[in-house]
Order: structure tokens, then C-alpha cells, then sequence
């Protein structure tokens, strides 16, 4: 209900459970639920689901979560002076994979901080044991893998300081095309950045990419009606072709 306090509680008795983000329209909330250790937790309409690695050991606080309640990620540890590895939990198929630390240079604290709707990018930092003001900025994207927030730069053509250090992306847009960070110039002292990512902006209503979205971007949409995982007709990203959709295209009818 509005203007209202909902207490999500805890289901461990004597233990406690923290929220640290939520989705666009508040019906997925994510953080942790104490009792066996801060093991990443998912409220999905106030009811709670923790996160549980392939081996099956708990999964580290959830931090993260798409707009589209979709997408979840978050902080993972390993042993002090191990190399650590996070997550991609996706609510809707209760799944997770895992994301790979950097191949040189990871810590033994990964986070990730912000993951795209379309679950295909997650961002954040990477550091060792102690503050993460002394980590490195990852991106990590499907298909691709984990790279430091600079090789990135480097494939886009971004000009920036050599001698300055990028050491942790704390948020992203849900498109990915605006991240912001902090980071450490050559004399450690700190600052805060922000960069948008160049390139064409994205028209995920023009379906065919003609360039324009016409009556065969609507044909497209009713032809995929219903459930459809990971498709461009599926233009909000919610696992499924439906009325929004519909209407996400009409809105954007003529040049894109």
C-alpha cells in the first residue's frame, strides 16, 4: 500500500536481515539475511528467497538489482589472500552464474554494484583485503568476460588519464550508457567520476533495426506475444512480450 513502512522481517530466529537496494517499482528488494553468514537474500513481493552459489554454498549480500526487478548481483569474499568471484542472480528463473573475477590483478573482494536490464553487463570493483579505495573497476559482459574498467575505455575510444586509477564503479544506468565510480589519481589522492559510454542511442522499439519503428516492429510484437525469454520483441526486458511492449512501440512510432 502507499505511504506506508512494510517491515520484509527475517526468517531466521534471533538473526537479522538488511535491504540495500530495490527495483524501479519496489516489488523486488535486495540485501542479506544473517544466520549463515550475510548470505544475499531476494524479497519478491515481501516474501524472501535467499541466493545460493552452483556449488551450494550462500551466496554473498545482494547490493544490486535491475530496474526490472530481474538482474541481481553483489559482494563475494574468499579467503584473505584468495581471489574472489561474484554472482548474476536471475529471479525469474531462480539461477545463478557466476562472475568471474579479473584474469590478473583480482582481489579478494569482488562487488557488483549494478547490473544492466538486460542482465548482459554487470559493473563494480574488485580490491584487496582492506578499503576498496585501493581496488580496480571491473566490467563484466556475456560472452565476453571480465575485464578492468579501462581496457573497456580503451576498446570505445575514451581518452582519459593514463596515471589515473579507476577503482570501483558504484552505479550504472539501466542501459549502461551512464556509470559513475571513484577513483585515485597518481598521488592516491581520491575523486569521483562519471562517464557516458559513446555510440548511437539505443532504440530497443525500432525490432528489425531499420532505423525506424513502423508497423513491422508492431507486426513483430504480436507475432511473439506471450512468453519470450531474452527476445527484441520483449523490449522491457520482463521475460515476455505483453501489453507494455505494445505500447513502448506505439509510443516511439516514426524515426529512431
Amino acid at each position: 500500500s502507499t505511504n506506508s513502512v512494510v517491515d520484509l522481517g527475517s526468517t531466521v530466529a534471533g538473526e537479522s536481515s538488511r535491504a540495500n537496494a530495490a527495483d524501479f517499482d519496489g516489488d523486488v528488494v535486495v540485501g542479506w539475511q544473517d544466520g549463515n553468514g550475510r548470505q544475499g537474500a531476494v524479497w519478491v513481493n515481501g516474501v524472501q528467497e535467499l541466493i545460493t552459489r552452483p556449488d551450494g554454498s550462500p551466496a554473498g549480500e545482494a547490493g544490486a538489482v535491475s530496474a526490472n526487478g530481474r538482474w541481481v548481483s553483489g559482494i563475494s569474499f574468499s579467503s584473505p589472500f584468495g581471489t574472489a568471484a561474484t554472482y548474476l542472480y536471475d529471479t525469474q528463473l531462480d539461477s545463478v552464474q557466476i562472475i568471474p573475477n579479473l584474469s590478473s590483478g583480482g582481489g579478494s573482494r569482488m562487488a557488483g554494484t549494478a547490473v544492466t536490464d538486460d542482465g548482459q553487463t554487470v559493473v563494480g570493483g574488485t580490491w584487496p583485503l582492506g578499503p576498496a579505495t585501493f581496488g580496480t573497476a571491473f566490467i563484466w559482459r556475456a560472452g565476453i568476460g571480465t575485464v578492468p574498467l579501462t581496457d573497456y575505455l580503451d576498446e570505445l575510444g575514451v581518452t582519459y588519464d593514463p596515471t589515473y586509477t579507476f577503482a570501483f564503479v558504484s552505479d550504472m544506468s539501466d542501459d549502461g550508457r551512464w556509470m559513475v565510480g571513484w577513483g585515485r589519481s597518481v598521488n592516491n589522492q581520491l575523486s569521483t567520476w562519471i562517464l557516458e559510454v559513446p555510440g548511437d542511442e539505443p532504440c530497443p522499439s525500432d525490432v528489425d533495426g531499420s532505423g525506424t519503428v513502423d508497423f513491422t516492429d508492431l507486426l513483430s510484437i504480436l507475432a511473439a506475444w506471450g512468453p519470450c525469454m531474452g527476445c527484441p520483441e520483449d523490449i522491457d526486458g520482463d521475460g515476455a512480450v505483453a501489453f507494455n511492449d505494445l505500447l513502448q512501440v506505439l509510443s516511439d512510432f516514426g524515426d529512431c
